[in-house]
């Protein structure tokens, strides 16, 4: 039985409704667009999972990270853009993973367009 991820236990802060999205193939600290050969091969992105998302934030779940706190900047890519999310909340979740509640900064197209149609079902 799959586990629903909508975290009730802070309250509804989102303007609009939660849903869940499971989509593979998005990566926490992505490389910019426009960053050069070498910060690309220097930038090491890992996978990480949307639990939910709404028009105006997510619920993340990645490594853990020391340097990340609230309000920090984060890229998040998806196939092949970048878009920034603002650290608002970090829940431990295991001994390598936190649950990382964010708001969009920058949408780029593709992703947004990704939460668009998952808002609309």
């Amino acid at each position: 039985m799959e586990q629903k991820w909508l975290s009730v236990r802070f309250g509804e802060r989102r303007i609009g409704g939660r849903y869940e999205l499971h989509v593979p193939g998005i990566k926490w600290r992505a490389p910019a667009d426009t960053a050069g050969r070498r910060e690309r091969r220097k930038a090491k992105p890992v996978d990480c999972q949307f639990l939910d998302v709404s028009v105006t934030g997510a619920s993340i779940l990645a490594p853990i990270a020391s340097d990340l706190r609230v309000g920090a900047h984060v890229l998040i890519g998806y196939e092949g853009e970048s878009s920034t999310v603002r650290i608002r909340r970090v829940e431990p979740y295991d001994k390598v993973l936190c649950i990382y509640g964010v708001s969009f900064v920058n949408l780029a197209p593709r992703l947004q367009e990704l939460i668009y149609l998952t808002g609309d079902r």
